[in-house]
């Protein structure tokens, strides 16, 4: 019986082209959809903070401007450190898949 059951198991995964298993697989492909929308997100705020502190101090150099650009460059620094994280998280992930690169193809191209 154990046999007959792992026959199936080894068919499933030789029809989906992957060497980990159904649940590995979904949990890696998952963590590097995450990643993707992270990263992007954190893209879009350090050039929207990078815009801000140009629009800032087109126009003026008061305190306002000076304490806000200080905190802008603070959020600046702070993405790209959780940037640098979760990229390391994705390819992490992306090892875990090894040779199942078209399921990284494939979340990407959803994302």
């Amino acid at each position: 019986m154990a046999s007959k059951e792992r026959k199936v198991q080894d068919v499933t995964s030789v029809e989906r082209g992957s060497s980990l298993p159904a649940d590995e697989r979904a949990r890696a492909s998952g963590t590097v959809h995450l990643c993707q929308r992270i990263l992007h997100a954190l893209t879009g705020v350090m050039i929207g903070a990078f815009a801000l502190i140009v629009l800032f101090t087109t126009f003026s150099t008061g305190g306002f401007v000076q304490v806000t650009g200080r905190g802008l460059y603070f959020l600046i620094l702070a993405a790209a450190v959780t940037s640098f994280g979760t990229w390391v998280m994705r390819v992490l992930a992306e090892k875990r898949l090894g040779k199942d690169t078209q399921v990284v193809s494939d979340i990407l191209r959803r994302s």
